[in-house]
């Protein structure tokens, strides 16, 4: 079948039926765990109430999102986006597992815990099991595990702050490396990639690797700076656990009309390791409005071009995606 798929985060106004009639039988779906920000940068108002945000899980909302899907295409394959960023209330309970840099005084997970790593887990397992016993399981193909700023593993805080738990400091003392040399950091980004891998496993291991798993990472092309911690690379196509990557269409000189809009990682490297690249097209058009009042998304990006100069847009990625494989 053709790879197209839709999603939309905004999920009660998402054009299911649209792409049905398209011919569209991939969707993926916007799943939180919680219901933080997706950017501290920005502060962007929450997009979904969170499964775990209370004291006990509340699956409604997940379940009325991809039955939503099925309703409009009942033989669709759903691949959810799984955002697995942790509570409000587990971040509180928990400040030395939480970076020691922050936007606002907001300061957020460390992904360098174990403490943070073995609760997404556990939690991640509890969820899977939750669609394993739903009546939508065998709609169920894979899943795209996220986290970080924009969803796309960066470090909240975009400066490496980590936080005194036991993993960053058995990392630093192990290596006797100082926390501001590129040997750090190359570190990290190797954490970060180790991280993913460890959470593509557990799906895999809850659906006896049956489904196929992954994740946003290896932006190489476009944030090359080390504080991204996306240059462990090597690690996810060593990896098993992994079977795609994705990234947006580069957002390079705002991605101006008269250019080639390029692709964020080496795609030619996935496909030498047996791996699928999944090129996000989150392209504004003609129709686009601002999600919100934020300042952040009041700007050039978010504004879509004339219909003549989107529909030609949309060809040329088209184009890219076809032709690069």
């Amino acid at each position: 079948m053709p790879e197209l798929a839709y999603i939309s985060y905004y999920t009660n106004n998402a054009r299911y039926r649209d792409f049905a009639n398209a011919g569209f039988r991939l969707y993926s779906v916007p799943i939180f765990f919680s219901s933080q920000t997706i950017n501290e940068r920005t502060r962007m108002t929450y997009l979904s109430p969170g499964i775990y945000d209370g004291e006990e899980p509340d699956y409604s909302e997940a379940d009325r999102r991809v039955r939503d899907i099925l309703a409009a295409r009942p033989d669709a394959y759903i691949f959810p986006r799984v955002n697995v960023s942790l509570p409000v209330r587990w971040e509180k309970e928990h400040p030395d597992e939480l970076l020691t840099s922050g936007y606002a005084e907001h300061r957020r997970s460390c992904f360098a815990s174990e403490t943070w790593l073995e609760e997404s887990k556990r939690l991640l397992r509890d969820y899977i099991a939750h669609v394993e016993s739903s009546d939508y399981c065998d709609s169920i193909i894979g899943y795209q595990i996220s986290s970080g700023n924009t969803e796309e593993w960066f470090p909240f805080d975009f400066g490496i702050g980590c936080c005194d738990g036991k993993r960053t400091q058995e990392l630093i003392s192990r290596e006797r490396i100082d926390r501001d040399s590129g040997e750090f950091y190359e570190r990290m980004s190797r954490l970060f990639a180790e991280t993913i891998i460890e959470l593509c496993g557990v799906a895999k291991e809850c659906t006896s690797s049956r489904l196929v798993t992954g994740s946003f990472y290896g932006y190489t092309m476009f944030v090359p700076d080390r504080t991204s911690c996306h240059h462990g690379m090597k690690y996810i196509l060593e990896s098993d656990k992994i079977d795609f990557l994705c990234s947006p269409v580069s957002y390079a000189e705002l991605r101006r009309p008269g250019m080639d809009h390029a692709n964020m990682m080496c795609i030619d490297s996935l496909k030498l390791h047996g791996k699928l690249y999944m090129a996000e097209n989150d392209t504004r058009t003609h129709l686009s409005k601002p999600p919100n009042s934020l300042p952040a998304y009041n700007g050039p990006i978010w504004f879509g071009h004339s219909k003549e100069v989107t529909l030609e847009i949309l060809k040329m990625h088209f184009s890219r995606a076809l032709t690069h494989g």
